[in-house]
């Protein structure tokens, strides 16, 4: 009873000093009373104290990791890791998504210094975890673990999961992250064997908001692959079709439109190829006019393609845009 009193307090403070009018962090920093750590550590790992009541405390422990000059504000890091690393038998889940999202929100050196990354890194990877709570630890990876290859290959892994919420929550959190430094690594995973992972990582490219230039050749072999996925093979179509829209003026250009030509006018591939080239090359065609006459093969696969009554209607469909 004590220990649902103290959260409850805490939880009407946290409230209250969250939506008072403020100057800075150090108002807000003031409405919170310090002294109290082990005590809400104790309610943390109470497992007959009500979830909401515990997502409470943990947002009282990462107020008071987020305050400068706060004496306890490594101890409050140091029990969130804690928490996440050992939760106690029948911990709510609901409350472990709460501790991971915290981690990702205090400053990134309180929570290296803590263990965070590790302990982020082992929740993502552990397939038997709850989905919402390795959604909310491949969130939190992005905004600690800054690019550092071991996090950004962990998000990699994960883009192909199935699992609601955990493949695209790793997925958006690379594309919030630095193009140079995780296109390399997007490029490897291209090369492999998983059929999910290579058309999820394709999406992650044509997404980025930076085009990934470099990743042409990686695409342009997927694509020209007879031996791969169609499925895959359609995904690096709609990939190249993004990033001409933005490299008109590279010498990548050339590259991508004669690829694409050529896997619309191959009449062996499957629609599924055929119709995101078609596709990819109408996503280009202000870029296209711009260049003049010096891709006339173009008009005639499209109008081939168009007039060709036996093709699939998607790729007439796509012709025709």
């Amino acid at each position: 009873v004590l220990s649902v009193l103290v959260c409850t307090l805490v939880a009407i403070q946290v409230t209250w000093a969250q939506q008072t009018p403020h100057k800075g962090t150090e108002v807000r920093c003031s409405l919170i009373s310090t002294g109290s750590v082990t005590q809400l550590a104790t309610a943390l790992g109470n497992r007959t104290t009500p979830a909401r009541i515990r997502q409470a405390t943990v947002t009282k422990l990462e107020a008071v990791a987020r305050c400068p000059n706060e004496p306890e504000a490594q101890a409050a890091v140091d029990i969130l890791v804690q928490t996440l690393r050992n939760p106690p038998k029948g911990q709510d889940p609901s409350v472990l998504a709460s501790v991971a999202r915290a981690l990702g929100r205090i400053p990134p050196d309180k929570a290296v210094s803590a263990g965070a990354v590790v302990v982020l890194l082992s929740t993502l990877q552990q397939s038997h975890s709850d989905t919402i709570v390795r959604a909310n630890a491949a969130w939190a990876l992005a905004e600690v673990g800054g690019n550092a290859p071991n996090v950004v290959q962990a998000l990699i892994n994960t883009v192909g999961v199935s699992q609601v919420n955990v493949g695209t929550t790793a997925a958006q959190s690379l594309l919030n992250m630095s193009t140079a430094d995780v296109l390399p690594m997007l490029e490897a995973a291209l090369n492999g064997n998983d059929v999910n992972l290579k058309w999820n990582v394709a999406w992650i490219l044509g997404q980025m908001q930076h085009s990934p230039k470099d990743a042409v050749p990686s695409l342009t072999r997927l694509l020209g692959d007879s031996d791969e996925d169609p499925n895959v093979r359609g995904a690096a179509a709609w990939v190249l079709g993004q990033i001409g829209q933005e490299a008109a003026q590279d010498p990548t250009f050339k590259t991508i439109v004669h690829t694409l030509t050529d896997e619309l006018t191959n009449k062996d591939n499957d629609p599924g190829i055929r119709s995101p080239s078609a596709w990819a090359l109408g996503r280009m065609g202000d870029k296209l006019k711009s260049r003049g006459s010096g891709f006339p093969l173009i008009v005639v696969a499209l109008t081939d393609a168009l007039r060709d009554r036996n093709t699939h209607s998607d790729i007439r469909r796509n012709a025709a845009w």
